[in-house]
């Protein structure tokens, strides 16, 4: 679940329900808009929505990919395991 905070606000307004959320079994991520909360200020111009947008899309596809990734290497070892353990007994 992805948490975004809305105009001149922060990760901040989420405080209440992230934890519950989380012990829910939800997997969540609450994102600081640049130039809000505990990010950095922009370097750059012409952050609009739609390039804010274009980020959030971004960082989210690399947070997919690195969790497939992961679990890839969970399903290797677990291949792996189910290889030795006819070794093991």
């Amino acid at each position: 679940m992805v948490l975004i905070h809305g105009f001149a606000s922060s990760t901040l307004v989420w405080s209440k329900v992230f934890l519950e959320l989380a012990a829910s079994g939800f997997r969540v991520i609450a994102l600081d808009m640049l130039g809000y909360g505990y990010s950095g200020k922009p370097t750059t111009t012409g952050w609009d929505p739609a390039r804010t947008a274009d980020e959030v899309d971004h960082y989210l596809r690399r947070v997919a990919a690195e969790r497939r990734s992961q679990q890839e290497l969970t399903d290797l070892e677990a291949d792996e395991a189910r290889v030795a353990a006819p070794d093991i007994v």
